[in-house]
């Protein structure tokens, strides 16, 4: 029985720090530029797209492509341009991915 508790305890209390880091992840990318964890800004808000996916096999994935590779254009002021690219490629936008649809 001990030995199922620590992995248990260990998760629960690694889980907070986690998200924080994850957090700092977008912070460092400038994703908090233009989005938000929880309203609109210039882009949707990460709770909403969380919503958006629920349920989707394949979220995680679209996500993750999506963040890594760029995609749809998006409008900043007059001009058009693409999508941010997380920095750390597929290893982070899996990452941000993975946090994004937990919220």
């Amino acid at each position: 029985m001990k030995r199922l508790l620590l992995p248990l305890l260990l998760t629960a209390l690694a889980a907070p720090n986690l998200a924080l880091a994850n957090e700092a992840l977008a912070k460092s990318n400038g994703c908090f530029t233009c989005h938000a964890v929880d309203k609109k800004k210039m882009g949707p808000a990460y709770q909403e797209l969380a919503k958006k996916y629920k349920g989707d096999a394949g979220a995680e994935a679209k996500i993750t492509a999506f963040l890594s590779k760029g995609g749809k254009k998006i409008k900043i002021g007059s001009k058009e341009q693409d999508h941010k690219v997380v920095k750390g490629g597929d290893a982070d936008a899996s990452t941000l991915a993975k946090w994004i649809l937990s919220l």
